[in-house]
């Protein structure tokens, strides 16, 4: 058996984590008109929503102790007029995440922290995705 075998589930309890936290959230949930929280988005979903993308892993052990760093990127995804509505969800997914201590399933979260943050206008003029990534540590 593998030494880091136990973490193989680390960075989906992450992200199932992250989930709980953001649909039981009912100033988000306004704000996104719904439980529009979603791993894999539904054809015909209406904006905004949040959907989940990126999610990279890594061994982060030391001499002394077993960890992994994940990386769990977030996409914030709307159609009105500026980036007003994304800053604002945004800012929602900021103060209910980072630094925030989140129990995982079977690990410990050490630390969920901001790393980085982008607002972009898509070709078509009319579509914003906000994106916002997380780096988190995470030991057994």
């Amino acid at each position: 058996m593998s030494d880091i075998s136990p973490f193989l589930g680390a960075d989906y309890a992450l992200q199932e984590a992250i989930f709980t936290v953001l649909i039981d959230d009912a100033t988000l949930t306004d704000m996104l008109g719904g439980l529009k929280v979603f791993d894999h988005v539904p054809e015909g979903t209406a904006f905004p929503y949040i959907a989940f993308s990126n999610l990279t892993s890594r061994d982060g052990s030391t001499a002394t102790e077993r960890a992994i760093e994940c990386r769990l990127t977030l996409n914030i995804w709307s159609e009105e007029l500026g980036k007003r509505q994304v800053l604002s969800i945004m800012q929602r997914v900021r103060t209910l995440l980072h630094d925030r201590d989140i129990a995982l399933s079977e690990h410990t979260l050490v630390n969920l922290r901001e790393e980085f943050s982008d607002i972009a206008q898509l070709r078509n003029r009319k579509t914003f995705r906000g994106l916002i990534r997380f780096r988190a540590f995470i030991e057994q």
